[in-house]
């Protein structure tokens, strides 16, 4: 397990070794870049778009869930 401070390292580090990684776990709201941007980040490389991802949103906010939800049925559906 490896844990990086925000979305930009979490990147750089997947992308660096990418057959290392058997999980991915992110929050929505991340420093650097948006979980949003990490999850399209990872979606479009070859290799890390197969390794599975849990993406969290850890302030109640019902207006963030609810794009996330959007967000990744309209990514998953392409």
């Amino acid at each position: 397990m490896v844990a990086v401070p925000d979305g930009l390292k979490a990147w750089e580090l997947l992308k660096g070794r990418p057959h290392n990684v058997d999980l991915i776990l992110t929050e929505v709201d991340l420093p650097s870049i948006s979980g949003y941007a990490l999850l399209t980040l990872i979606m479009e490389h070859e290799i890390c778009k197969n390794i599975p991802v849990i993406s969290m949103i850890s302030k109640i906010n019902v207006l963030a869930a609810m794009e996330f939800s959007s967000f990744v049925n309209n990514t998953s559906s392409n």
